[in-house]
Parts: C-alpha cells; structure tokens; sequence
C-alpha cells in the first residue's frame, strides 16, 4: 500500500478518494502470502479485491459515522477473502491496476492543481524485498501515539504535557482552549474533546 501512495500524484486523498481504495489492492498480496497462491493466483485475488472495494472519501468527510473506522478493515476483509476466491479458481482482472479502466486509467483524467493525476507504475516492483535482509516499506511506517484522529496529537500532547509538568488535576480545569490548523476544523462532530479523567498516576 505505501509503494501504491508513492507511485501516484497527487494522492488518492487529494481528489476526493480515501486511502482504504489502496488498501484493497494490497491486502490480497499480504493474504495471497500466506496462503502461498500462485502469481495468476495473486493478479486474481487483487482483481477481485480491488473490483469492490474502491472508495469515496465521503467516510471521512463531514458527519462522521461508524464506516470512517471501518473502511480499512473492510477492505482487508475483502483481500483474505479474495485471496481464498482465486486460491479457488475464482478469477478477476488481471489490468485492474494499469490496464483499460483500471486504477491508473480510471484517476488519470483526475486535475488537481492545474495538473493530471499521474502514476508510476514501474515503482510498484522497483526494489522488492527478497530477503529478511532486504528493506521492507512497513519499517518506514509512522505509528499513532494515541488510538484518535492525526490531528489531534499535537494538542493532545501538549495538554498532557503541561498537566504533568503543572500537576493540574482535574477538577482545577474550568475551560480547555486549543487553536488547530484549518483542515482540522472542518470535521464535525468537533475532533478535541477534553478526557473525562486523567491518565492514572497524574
């Protein structure tokens, strides 16, 4: 997935798709790994996957609802399972990426800024891991402090922050203020919610 979010510009994001759609091409080949398909196998599992999975940024955009944490996961779901279809001869498209109205044909009429959308499809298999020794793009992944929106982080730290090194307590806090970027005012219901109780120990 993170090959699929490097090789194109802009990003799925950046006209109105949410990343989950990349999630559907990728899943398949974690689960056509372990169920050790064959290469026909694995180009039919991710055609199956990827046929059903594309989706639209609307799940996390304005009223939020339970499918904004769900996307992901769903796609996943939809990759073992269409690992376990092509494992059995189900077959799908094998130009679901860069063939007749595939991903890449499919975002390239996509402008974003003055410019279409373009990909590099030759970065997709450009250095693949061989070896336990061989660099793999999950290391390069970042991880969330917090289990809450990206966004929220930043302010999130620092309250915590200045709680421990004020040894503020609870009932002491009669407002809580935050000043975020634009982006992250956009989302309704609002993203800063001040915790119920403080973190055990502070």
């Amino acid at each position: 997935e993170m090959r699929l979010c490097e090789i194109g510009r802009p990003g799925v994001r950046e006209y109105g798709w949410h990343h989950a759609t990349l999630s559907a091409f990728a899943a398949p080949v974690a689960a056509g790994r372990v169920l050790n398909l064959t290469t026909e196998q694995m180009v039919s599992a991710i055609g199956i996957s990827a046929s059903r999975t594309f989706c639209p940024g609307a799940v996390t955009a304005g009223k939020l609802t339970n499918m904004k944490n769900t996307v992901d996961p769903w796609a996943g779901r939809m990759g073992a399972e269409s690992a376990l279809l092509a494992r059995e001869g189900f077959s799908g498209p094998e130009h679901i990426i860069d063939g007749k109205e595939g991903l890449f044909a499919v975002f390239g009429h996509v402008q974003y800024k003055g410019q279409p959308a373009s990909f590099d499809g030759e970065g997709l298999v450009t250095d693949l891991p061989t070896s336990p020794k061989s660099h793999y793009r999950i290391l390069d992944c970042g991880m969330k402090s917090f289990p809450i929106e990206a966004l929220s982080h930043a302010p999130l730290t620092a309250m915590m922050k200045t709680v421990k090194e004020n040894k503020i307590k609870a009932a002491d806090v009669k407002e809580i203020k935050v000043e975020v970027i634009a982006r992250a005012t956009r989302r309704k219901p609002p993203i800063i919610r001040c915790p119920i109780a403080w973190p055990s120990g502070w």
